[in-house]
């Protein structure tokens, strides 16, 4: 299949820009509870088998819960990548690095077309004339 890329419409570049602050967000809310769990398990497992805490393969309840918020902080960006990357029909695009990347081509493609961006929870709307 041969795609070729596409100027996109004002309203896919607003769901692209809805898409990329969901992003944002998402990774704050998991960072936030990324630090949480944590604590938390290095609490709980400190209090089920003190002094030292339960260990799993080697290593403490804490350090495999906070591989678990990883896992789910990285599949976070992908998904939202993939989200971001078909909204702006991108063909090539790799998820996390459409999930990195899309302000920089949603304000390409948004100049392109006379727009400008409104600020982080705002839409497009017509560039000014300097």
């Amino acid at each position: 299949m041969n795609q070729q890329l596409r100027s996109s419409t004002v309203a896919e570049l607003d769901l692209a820009l809805a898409l990329y602050r969901r992003l944002i967000l998402h990774l704050f809310v998991a960072a936030v509870l990324f630090i949480l769990v944590a604590v938390g398990l290095s609490y709980l497992s400190t209090a089920l088998s003190p002094p030292y805490g339960v260990i799993i393969g080697g290593e403490d309840i804490s350090i495999w819960g906070m591989l678990g918020m990883l896992i789910i902080m990285i599949a976070l960006l992908w998904w939202d990548g993939r989200a971001i990357a078909r909204v702006l029909n991108d063909p090539v695009g790799f998820p996390l690095i459409s999930s990195i990347t899309a302000f920089i081509e949603i304000g390409r493609r948004a100049h392109a077309m006379g727009m400008e961006w409104s600020g982080f929870f705002g839409p497009l709307r017509p560039s000014r004339k300097r």
